[in-house]
């Protein structure tokens, strides 16, 4: 696993929710022309009902939707390793291959940081790093808040947390 390259993918996200680049003009602009009309609308819709939660948004977007966020963010994201919704779902389904075997790595980095963060409070950093705990004691960012604030660590965090973080998550799945 090349946590540098995952490291810049969450960076790069991060940035787009914190400046606010990552909105609804943003969502429309990445999607519009790449999927029918009737996913277009749904996925704004869906993206407008998630006021905001961005995690939330992302975890429960298809893989194309992914992946058209990534890029118009700047992401490079690597090639489909199956070429339709139907054969990557077969290969999770009957139990062969992980997530990360099936998607591509950008899409499927961010995943996993988005559902750890989805799941987790802040408190989970006392057992990763005590200087990830003094970030979030310095900076008094809510323990228990939602995706802004792991978002807020995250940009604060330094390299060596933010590798430490990746680690712990990678050893979960």
């Amino acid at each position: 696993m090349n946590i540098q390259k995952a490291i810049k993918v969450i960076d790069a996200v991060s940035d787009g929710i914190n400046n606010e680049t990552i909105n609804l003009s943003f969502i429309e602009k990445v999607l519009y022309g790449k999927v029918g009309q009737e996913l277009y609308k749904h996925v704004l819709a869906k993206f407008k009902s998630k006021k905001g939660d961005f995690f939330d948004f992302y975890l429960n977007s298809s893989d194309e939707v992914k992946r058209y966020i990534l890029e118009g963010l700047g992401v490079e994201v690597e090639s489909d390793k199956y070429p339709d919704y139907t054969s990557r779902t077969m290969e999770l389904i009957m139990g062969k291959k992980k997530r990360c075997e099936v998607f591509p790595f950008e899409t499927e980095v961010l995943h996993q940081y988005f559902l750890f963060g989805f799941n987790n409070s802040l408190e989970i950093l006392k057992e990763i790093s005590p200087t990830a705990w003094k970030t979030i004691e310095e900076k008094k960012i809510d323990r228990y808040g939602n995706y802004q604030n792991w978002t807020a660590f995250w940009s604060m965090a330094s390299q060596e947390d933010k590798i430490l973080l990746f680690k712990y998550i990678i050893e979960l799945t």
